[in-house]
Formats: structure tokens, C-alpha cells, sequence
């Protein structure tokens, strides 16, 4: 089984920004929540192109479209669960409740450290954040898992071949998929 790392995109250079501190660790390291209280995200604008797209860029758990979740619910069972999004522009205070938070409930050890280059972001800091200039997974402790999140580096999402072809299949828009290898220059799945 091959696996990618997740990558989105949005038609203009934005990121719909988490609104939250209390949550947001949560988020990042695979809580349940169970909750129907929306979980607010904020960006500079909400613009005409936000419902053709089917995950959105963001700073905190990934958003999704309502038709993301109904195609993956059963797919990606007890790995997530998607909560109410509303989405909230700072410009003008328009509101967009279509979208889902994106909970990834498995964070997992994914890096093969022999075969991949990582570097400390922060020299001679203890317990610096990473930065992966080579990219190599460790399949064993991915089987069986179709998406989680990095446990080394938690704003990194990996999935597996299956998601990919589902997202392919139904037309998943705003999402791209990066193969193992160079990640400064990265060779995307076609």
C-alpha cells in the first residue's frame, strides 16, 4: 500500500484560521469530542469561490464540504469524526455554516528515520518542532489506517491509496496528494 502526504489548496493565497486555544490541542492530538456546538474559524473574507471547494486550507483541523463528509463518513469510520464548522468572515461578519472540522482521531508515528533527512526547525532547542526535508513513512505503523495525523509533526496529514482513489473518483476538490521522497521539491500523485 502506498501512502501520500495531504496537501490542500484554495484559489487565492488564505488560510481559514482555528478560533479557539481551549480545543485546538485537542484537535491536534486525536481527542473525541462528540459535541454538536460549532467550532468557530475566522478569515479575511468569505469570497465567491468557498462552496466549490471540498477542503479548505486552514491553521487548525482541516474544514471540509458536506459532500467530504457524507462520501467519507463511512470510509474513514472510527479514524475521525467531523464536527459543525461556522466559518466566519473578519470583513464583514458573514457566516458559512456548510462546513465540517475535520477531527483525525489516529496520530501516529509515521516517520522511517532511516531513510528519511529531519532537521530540528529550531537549532539547539530541546523538543524543536521538525522540518522534513526527506520524506520516508513507516508502513507498518500505518496499516490499516486510510488518513491520520503525523504524530511527529502534527499539522502533517497522511493518507493512504484508497482515500486517494475516493477522492479521485467522486471529484474531491481543493486537494492534492505528495509522494514520498524530496519534500522541498515535491512530486505530486497524478
Amino acid at each position: 500500500m502506498n501512502y501520500y502526504r495531504l496537501s490542500i489548496f484554495y484559489k487565492r493565497d488564505v488560510f481559514f484560521s482555528f478560533d479557539g486555544n481551549s480545543d485546538k490541542k485537542e484537535l491536534e492530538n486525536g481527542v473525541f469530542f462528540g459535541k454538536s456546538n460549532p467550532i468557530k474559524y475566522t478569515v479575511d473574507k468569505i469570497d465567491k469561490y468557498l462552496l466549490n471547494y471540498d477542503i479548505l486550507p486552514t491553521i487548525g483541523a482541516p474544514l471540509v464540504s458536506t459532500k467530504f463528509k457524507t462520501e467519507f463518513e463511512r470510509l474513514l469510520g472510527n479514524d475521525c469524526e467531523f464536527l459543525p464548522a461556522t466559518i466566519v468572515s473578519s470583513e464583514n461578519g458573514i457566516i458559512e455554516n456548510s462546513f465540517y472540522v475535520l477531527n483525525l482521531l489516529k496520530v501516529i508515528e509515521c516517520i522511517d528515520y532511516s531513510r528519511s533527512e529531519v532537521r530540528p526547525l529550531i537549532k539547539n532547542v530541546p523538543n524543536s518542532p521538525i522540518k522534513i526535508i526527506v520524506l520516508y513513512l513507516n508502513k507498518e505503523n500505518l496499516q490499516n489506517v486510510h488518513i491520520c495525523r503525523m504524530q511527529e509533526s502534527k499539522s502533517i496529514i497522511i493518507v493512504d491509496e484508497t482515500f486517494v482513489d475516493l477522492c479521485n473518483k467522486i471529484g474531491i476538490n481543493g486537494i492534492g496528494f505528495i509522494k514520498e521522497g524530496n519534500q522541498q521539491q515535491p512530486d505530486f500523485f497524478e
